[in-house]
């Protein structure tokens, strides 16, 4: 009862909210057909609205698309905050101390949390070192058919950020945000303390010592 009521107010908020954008081609089409279509055809798809458990199903079916679930990271953006965590945390206590988990995705959502900040040149040098490291140097972990450790993946985008650091000027723009233009001629100098997002917290995940360790 609670899930069909829900879903049918989700529904007629969305399509209330959607008359007033016409602009805008809004298709309501179940959870099986989204996540079939995502599989053989995700260029029909471009942004697909759901509730939560229904948008968690999908980030996995789409983790699959690139192979790992190590390689997604996730945003969630709100009026004052952003989240940025791991497309999927739930499988990794299976393989927790062997040294062969993918670290890309915890280090995109670092990425990500730079960008919100407006630290974007930090991350491009990362996010650069990161695609030499897999594409170009070819350290791939277990989880994408290679043979490597955390280790290796680490020591080699470090050494790959050590090489590229000459390439990247660094220059703090707090004013810059993920898809907004800095403004040609400012109506007013730029006030942090008005407009500098502030970190609220950060999540740490550890493993739970075994008794007698």
């Amino acid at each position: 009862m609670y899930r069909a009521v829900t879903g049918e107010l989700f529904t007629e908020t969305v399509m209330g909210v959607a008359k007033g954008y016409p602009e805008i081609n809004l298709e309501i089409v179940t959870t099986s057909v989204i996540s079939q279509r995502i599989i053989s055809k995700p260029q029909s798809l471009g942004v697909i609205v759901a509730e939560s458990v229904c948008g968690e199903f999908f980030g996995s079916v789409l983790t699959g698309l690139v192979g790992s679930r190590g390689m997604i990271a996730r945003s969630c953006y709100g009026k004052r905050y952003a989240v940025f965590d791991p497309g999927s945390r739930k499988i990794y206590h299976i393989i927790a101390g062997k040294g062969i988990v993918n670290p890309t995705s915890m280090i995109m959502c670092g990425v990500r949390l730079l960008e919100f900040f407006g630290l974007n040149d930090y991350a491009v040098w990362i996010k650069q070192a990161v695609f030499e490291t897999i594409n170009e140097d070819r350290i791939h972990t277990p989880d994408i058919g290679g043979k490597h450790s955390t280790c290796d993946y680490i020591s080699n985008m470090l050494s790959r950020m050590a090489k590229n650091a000459h390439a990247h000027t660094i220059i703090h723009r707090p004013d810059v945000r993920p898809g907004i233009q800095p403004p040609s001629q400012p109506t007013a100098p730029f006030d942090p303390k008005l407009h500098m997002p502030q970190l609220a917290g950060v999540n740490l995940f550890t493993k739970k010592p075994t008794l007698g360790s």
